[in-house]
């Protein structure tokens, strides 16, 4: 594991995000965090923390087949419009039924 990406990280002039290695995925780099241990005062290591792990890759990938996110930003307004038109005629129609009650 190269420890070049956790130094590049603690500069606080890095410019972000960095890669790091994936212990995981020996091929695969990713966004990390890191954080020194101390002992009396001494440095001893590193914390090193993946950030975006398998759930949130297997969401992306997800997301990415979406039929939402395919529709588009039109698309998806005129989903949502259609939406919000089919809510506000459920809320009339629940009205109604508490008013008649």
């Amino acid at each position: 594991m190269s420890l070049a990406p956790v130094g590049a990280l603690l500069n606080p002039n890095a410019r972000l995000p960095i890669l790091g290695d994936d212990p995981r995925n020996p091929e695969g780099r990713k966004v990390f965090s890191v954080a020194p241990v101390e002992d009396a005062g001494q440095l001893r290591g590193y914390v090193y923390v993946i950030l975006s792990g398998e759930t949130q890759e297997s969401t992306a990938e997800l997301l990415r087949g979406s039929y939402i996110l395919q529709l588009g930003p039109h698309g998806t307004l005129a989903l949502l419009a259609q939406a919000d038109t089919d809510l506000d005629a459920l809320a009339a129609r629940l009205q109604g039924a508490i008013v008649s009650a």
